[in-house]
Protein backbone atom coordinates (compact mmCIF):
# COMPACT_ATOMS: atom_id res chain seq x y z
CA UNK A 1 0.00 0.00 0.00
CA UNK A 2 2.84 2.42 0.85
CA UNK A 3 4.52 1.70 -2.51
CA UNK A 4 1.25 2.28 -4.31
CA UNK A 5 0.80 5.63 -2.57
CA UNK A 6 4.35 6.61 -3.47
CA UNK A 7 3.76 5.81 -7.14
CA UNK A 8 0.48 7.72 -7.12
CA UNK A 9 2.16 10.62 -5.37
CA UNK A 10 4.80 10.84 -8.06
CA UNK A 11 2.11 10.78 -10.74
CA UNK A 12 0.16 13.57 -9.07
CA UNK A 13 3.28 15.69 -8.72
CA UNK A 14 4.06 15.22 -12.41
CA UNK A 15 0.50 16.05 -13.41
CA UNK A 16 0.46 19.19 -11.27
CA UNK A 17 3.50 20.46 -13.18
CA UNK A 18 1.85 20.05 -16.58
CA UNK A 19 0.90 23.33 -18.30
CA UNK A 20 -2.75 24.33 -18.23
CA UNK A 21 -3.57 22.65 -14.91
CA UNK A 22 -5.31 25.54 -13.14
CA UNK A 23 -6.37 23.65 -10.04
CA UNK A 24 -6.78 26.58 -7.68
CA UNK A 25 -9.30 28.64 -9.65
CA UNK A 26 -11.16 25.65 -11.04
CA UNK A 27 -14.68 24.89 -9.80
CA UNK A 28 -14.95 21.11 -9.67
CA UNK A 29 -18.25 19.36 -10.46
CA UNK A 30 -19.31 16.64 -8.02
CA UNK A 31 -17.52 13.34 -8.50
CA UNK A 32 -19.22 9.94 -8.68
CA UNK A 33 -18.86 7.43 -5.89
CA UNK A 34 -15.88 5.12 -6.14
CA UNK A 35 -18.22 2.13 -6.07
CA UNK A 36 -19.90 3.43 -9.25
CA UNK A 37 -16.67 3.80 -11.19
CA UNK A 38 -16.82 1.99 -14.50
CA UNK A 39 -13.83 1.25 -16.74
CA UNK A 40 -13.60 3.61 -19.69
CA UNK A 41 -12.55 1.58 -22.69
CA UNK A 42 -11.27 3.50 -25.71
CA UNK A 43 -13.05 2.64 -28.94
CA UNK A 44 -11.81 3.61 -32.40
CA UNK A 45 -14.12 2.88 -35.29
CA UNK A 46 -12.18 1.09 -38.07
CA UNK A 47 -14.16 2.89 -40.81
CA UNK A 48 -13.12 6.38 -39.68
CA UNK A 49 -10.38 8.44 -41.29
CA UNK A 50 -7.07 7.70 -39.52
CA UNK A 51 -6.64 10.21 -36.71
CA UNK A 52 -2.99 10.81 -37.61
CA UNK A 53 -4.03 12.20 -41.03
CA UNK A 54 -6.26 14.91 -39.60
CA UNK A 55 -5.24 18.57 -39.35
CA UNK A 56 -7.34 20.76 -37.02
CA UNK A 57 -7.37 24.50 -37.61
CA UNK A 58 -4.61 26.31 -35.71
CA UNK A 59 -5.70 28.48 -32.81
CA UNK A 60 -5.50 32.13 -33.85
CA UNK A 61 -3.31 34.15 -31.49
CA UNK A 62 -2.20 37.75 -31.57
CA UNK A 63 1.53 37.62 -32.35
CA UNK A 64 4.09 40.35 -32.78
CA UNK A 65 5.32 40.97 -36.30
CA UNK A 66 8.42 38.94 -37.05
CA UNK A 67 11.73 40.76 -37.28
CA UNK A 68 12.38 38.65 -40.39
CA UNK A 69 10.41 38.68 -43.62
CA UNK A 70 8.56 41.98 -43.18
CA UNK A 71 10.97 44.29 -44.98
CA UNK A 72 11.22 45.13 -48.68
CA UNK A 73 12.53 42.28 -50.81
CA UNK A 74 13.22 41.52 -54.46
CA UNK A 75 12.49 38.35 -56.44
CA UNK A 76 13.19 37.87 -60.17
CA UNK A 77 13.91 41.59 -60.47
CA UNK A 78 10.56 42.62 -58.97
CA UNK A 79 10.54 44.56 -55.69
CA UNK A 80 7.86 43.84 -53.11
CA UNK A 81 6.91 45.83 -50.01
CA UNK A 82 5.03 43.86 -47.35
CA UNK A 83 2.11 45.48 -45.60
CA UNK A 84 2.12 46.56 -42.00
CA UNK A 85 -0.74 45.62 -39.64
CA UNK A 86 -4.05 45.95 -41.49
CA UNK A 87 -7.59 45.65 -40.12
CA UNK A 88 -9.06 43.58 -42.95
CA UNK A 89 -8.23 41.93 -46.24
CA UNK A 90 -9.88 39.43 -48.56
CA UNK A 91 -9.26 38.32 -52.12
CA UNK A 92 -10.24 35.61 -54.58
CA UNK A 93 -7.76 34.00 -56.93
CA UNK A 94 -5.74 30.91 -57.76
CA UNK A 95 -3.86 29.01 -55.07
CA UNK A 96 -0.67 27.00 -55.45
CA UNK A 97 0.74 24.55 -52.92
CA UNK A 98 4.12 23.27 -51.77
CA UNK A 99 4.88 19.59 -51.51
CA UNK A 100 7.74 17.37 -50.43
CA UNK A 101 10.61 19.23 -52.20
CA UNK A 102 9.96 22.20 -49.91
CA UNK A 103 9.69 20.23 -46.69
CA UNK A 104 12.29 21.35 -44.14
CA UNK A 105 13.23 24.56 -45.95
CA UNK A 106 13.72 27.68 -43.84
CA UNK A 107 11.08 30.33 -44.47
CA UNK A 108 11.77 34.08 -44.58
CA UNK A 109 10.40 34.28 -41.05
CA UNK A 110 13.17 31.94 -39.92
CA UNK A 111 10.79 29.07 -39.20
CA UNK A 112 11.06 25.63 -40.78
CA UNK A 113 8.45 24.93 -43.45
CA UNK A 114 6.53 21.74 -42.71
CA UNK A 115 4.25 20.45 -45.47
CA UNK A 116 2.21 18.62 -42.81
CA UNK A 117 1.40 21.83 -40.93
CA UNK A 118 -1.24 24.36 -41.94
CA UNK A 119 1.10 27.04 -43.29
CA UNK A 120 1.03 29.48 -46.19
CA UNK A 121 3.09 32.06 -48.06
CA UNK A 122 1.79 35.44 -49.21
CA UNK A 123 3.58 38.24 -51.02
CA UNK A 124 2.33 41.11 -48.86
CA UNK A 125 0.56 40.05 -45.65
CA UNK A 126 2.39 40.67 -42.36
CA UNK A 127 4.39 37.74 -41.00
CA UNK A 128 2.87 36.07 -39.09
CA UNK A 129 -0.78 36.38 -40.07
CA UNK A 130 -3.73 34.03 -39.97
CA UNK A 131 -6.05 33.69 -42.94
CA UNK A 132 -9.04 31.52 -43.73
CA UNK A 133 -8.80 29.85 -47.13
CA UNK A 134 -12.02 28.56 -48.68
CA UNK A 135 -12.61 26.41 -51.74
CA UNK A 136 -15.85 27.85 -53.22
CA UNK A 137 -16.54 24.65 -55.17
CA UNK A 138 -16.82 22.51 -52.05
CA UNK A 139 -17.16 25.13 -49.26
CA UNK A 140 -14.26 23.38 -47.51
CA UNK A 141 -12.07 25.80 -45.60
CA UNK A 142 -9.11 25.91 -43.28
CA UNK A 143 -7.18 28.43 -41.24
CA UNK A 144 -3.48 28.74 -42.10
CA UNK A 145 -0.63 30.70 -40.60
CA UNK A 146 1.31 32.88 -43.04
CA UNK A 147 5.04 32.62 -42.31
CA UNK A 148 6.73 32.98 -45.71
CA UNK A 149 6.72 34.96 -48.96
CA UNK A 150 5.37 33.81 -52.30
CA UNK A 151 4.15 32.54 -54.65
CA UNK A 152 6.38 33.89 -57.41
CA UNK A 153 6.44 31.13 -60.02
CA UNK A 154 2.71 31.13 -60.87
CA UNK A 155 -0.16 33.61 -61.06
CA UNK A 156 -1.55 32.70 -57.68
CA UNK A 157 -2.46 34.80 -54.65
CA UNK A 158 -1.39 32.33 -51.96
CA UNK A 159 0.98 29.37 -51.64
CA UNK A 160 -0.37 26.66 -49.31
CA UNK A 161 1.30 23.77 -47.57
CA UNK A 162 0.40 20.33 -48.83
CA UNK A 163 -1.69 19.66 -45.72
CA UNK A 164 -3.74 22.84 -46.25
CA UNK A 165 -4.26 22.10 -49.95
CA UNK A 166 -5.36 18.57 -49.17
CA UNK A 167 -7.76 19.74 -46.46
CA UNK A 168 -9.73 21.94 -48.86
CA UNK A 169 -9.46 19.58 -51.84
CA UNK A 170 -6.86 21.26 -54.06
CA UNK A 171 -4.36 18.44 -54.56
CA UNK A 172 -6.16 17.07 -57.63
CA UNK A 173 -7.58 20.41 -58.86
CA UNK A 174 -4.62 22.82 -58.90
CA UNK A 175 -6.37 25.44 -61.06
CA UNK A 176 -9.17 26.04 -58.58
CA UNK A 177 -9.78 29.54 -57.29
CA UNK A 178 -9.92 30.09 -53.54
CA UNK A 179 -11.16 32.89 -51.33
CA UNK A 180 -8.80 34.11 -48.63
CA UNK A 181 -9.74 36.35 -45.71
CA UNK A 182 -7.54 37.83 -43.00
CA UNK A 183 -8.46 36.81 -39.45
CA UNK A 184 -7.79 39.77 -37.21
CA UNK A 185 -9.89 39.38 -34.08
CA UNK A 186 -8.44 39.41 -30.58
CA UNK A 187 -11.64 38.05 -29.06
CA UNK A 188 -11.96 34.81 -31.01
CA UNK A 189 -13.05 32.02 -28.64
CA UNK A 190 -11.14 28.78 -28.24
CA UNK A 191 -12.66 25.41 -27.43
CA UNK A 192 -11.62 22.42 -25.32
CA UNK A 193 -12.92 18.87 -25.10
CA UNK A 194 -12.92 17.55 -21.55
CA UNK A 195 -13.73 14.05 -20.37
CA UNK A 196 -15.97 13.35 -17.46
CA UNK A 197 -14.34 12.06 -14.28
CA UNK A 198 -12.15 8.98 -14.83
CA UNK A 199 -11.22 6.75 -11.90
CA UNK A 200 -7.70 5.39 -11.55
CA UNK A 201 -4.29 6.04 -13.03
CA UNK A 202 -4.49 2.94 -15.25
CA UNK A 203 -7.58 4.28 -17.01
CA UNK A 204 -5.87 7.63 -17.51
CA UNK A 205 -2.80 5.96 -19.00
CA UNK A 206 -4.94 3.95 -21.41
CA UNK A 207 -6.85 7.00 -22.65
CA UNK A 208 -3.86 9.32 -22.92
CA UNK A 209 -2.16 6.66 -25.05
CA UNK A 210 -5.12 6.85 -27.44
CA UNK A 211 -5.21 10.66 -27.33
CA UNK A 212 -1.52 10.76 -28.25
CA UNK A 213 -2.56 9.62 -31.73
CA UNK A 214 -4.38 12.91 -32.28
CA UNK A 215 -2.11 14.92 -34.51
CA UNK A 216 -1.55 18.54 -33.44
CA UNK A 217 -3.85 18.24 -30.42
CA UNK A 218 -2.57 18.73 -26.88
CA UNK A 219 -3.90 16.73 -23.95
CA UNK A 220 -3.57 17.66 -20.27
CA UNK A 221 -4.48 15.46 -17.30
CA UNK A 222 -6.32 17.29 -14.51
CA UNK A 223 -6.28 15.67 -11.04
CA UNK A 224 -9.51 16.17 -9.15
CA UNK A 225 -9.06 17.56 -5.63
CA UNK A 226 -6.28 15.16 -4.56
CA UNK A 227 -8.43 12.10 -5.20
CA UNK A 228 -7.96 9.13 -7.50
CA UNK A 229 -10.28 10.78 -10.01
CA UNK A 230 -8.98 12.59 -13.09
CA UNK A 231 -10.22 14.44 -16.14
CA UNK A 232 -8.43 14.78 -19.48
CA UNK A 233 -8.67 18.05 -21.41
CA UNK A 234 -7.96 18.14 -25.15
CA UNK A 235 -7.25 21.34 -27.06
CA UNK A 236 -7.34 24.16 -27.60
CA UNK A 237 -9.32 23.98 -30.84
CA UNK A 238 -9.76 26.94 -33.15
CA UNK A 239 -13.43 26.16 -33.76
CA UNK A 240 -16.17 24.11 -32.16
CA UNK A 241 -16.51 21.83 -35.20
CA UNK A 242 -13.00 20.44 -34.65
CA UNK A 243 -13.85 19.68 -31.02
CA UNK A 244 -17.07 17.95 -32.10
CA UNK A 245 -15.18 15.95 -34.70
CA UNK A 246 -12.74 14.59 -32.11
CA UNK A 247 -15.62 13.71 -29.80
CA UNK A 248 -17.39 11.90 -32.62
CA UNK A 249 -14.34 9.81 -33.48
CA UNK A 250 -15.27 7.23 -30.87
CA UNK A 251 -12.15 7.36 -28.68
CA UNK A 252 -14.58 7.48 -25.78
CA UNK A 253 -17.51 5.11 -25.54
CA UNK A 254 -20.20 7.76 -26.09
CA UNK A 255 -20.51 11.49 -26.69
CA UNK A 256 -21.96 11.89 -23.19
CA UNK A 257 -18.57 11.07 -21.66
CA UNK A 258 -17.07 14.42 -22.65
CA UNK A 259 -17.99 18.09 -22.64
CA UNK A 260 -17.05 20.90 -25.03
CA UNK A 261 -15.93 24.04 -23.19
CA UNK A 262 -15.62 27.53 -24.64
CA UNK A 263 -13.14 30.03 -23.25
Amino acid sequence: MRARRAVLGRWLLLLLLLPGCDLYNRVEPPLPNEEDAQPVKPVVEPTMQPIEDWHPDPVVTQERMSTNGNGKYQVYGVEYEPWGPIPAYEETGLASWRGEPYDGFTTLSGEVFDIDDLMAAHRHLPIPSYIRVTNPLTSASTVVRVNDRGPFHVEAIVDLSQAAAEKIGLLDTPDTEVHIELINDEDLPVFFLETNAIYGVDQVRELTAEFSRLQNVNSVVLPQSNTNWFRIRLGPFGNVEDAKRVRGWGILNTDTESTILEE
